[in-house]
């Protein structure tokens, strides 16, 4: 299949039977918390940056969407402008996913059993005060990568229910407030 994107980028797909090895069994967990000021948060104390992909580009993109506003629609300057935008968009995308691919790869391949809580992206956008900034992160996306890949490799992925008290239990005793 030959498709094009907004951006005017050509793709090219194509099917192919491909069994992935499963990576060896290592001795090792991991709980995943994701956050706002970065990505992740591994148990192990690890810190994943967010880089604020959206939040850097926005000035360029505030401007091209100015210039596409005034042009007369159906005019070639429009179109060219509109492309502009587009690419933009593709940029941001595409660095979004690049960062996330880098910890999940990586997650994957150091450690047996990877636990993440399992949040309603959908409702928490909903807040209008976080919504940008929740998209801007990919807290979906980060999860779904981490879920094929786990199944890809061997690994096991493990889900926290949301209503599950970590953060209200002691990590001693387990005494709940």
């Amino acid at each position: 299949t030959i498709s094009r994107d907004p951006a005017g980028r050509h793709f090219v797909s194509f099917l192919v039977d491909e069994s992935i090895k499963a990576l060896p069994v290592v001795n090792a967990m991991v709980g995943v918390d994701v956050g706002l000021k970065d990505v992740a948060v591994l148990s192990t104390g690890e810190q994943v940056r967010n880089p604020k992909h959206l939040q850097r580009s926005e000035r360029k993109l505030a401007h091209a969407q100015r210039e596409l506003a005034r042009k007369q629609k159906g005019s070639k300057n429009r179109e060219k402008a509109r492309r502009t935008v587009a690419r933009i968009h593709a940029r941001i995308a595409d660095q979004r996913l690049d960062g996330l691919h880098q910890p999940t790869t990586r997650l994957i391949h150091e450690n047996q059993v990877i636990c993440v809580e399992s949040l309603a992206v959908k409702n928490l956008v909903r807040h209008h005060a976080l919504a940008k900034a929740i998209s801007d992160v990919g807290w979906g996306e980060l999860v779904r990568q981490l879920e094929y890949k786990a199944a890809w490799y061997g690994r096991t992925l493990v889900r926290i229910d949301r209503w599950y008290p970590s953060s209200k239990r002691c990590h001693v005793c387990g005494h709940i407030l």
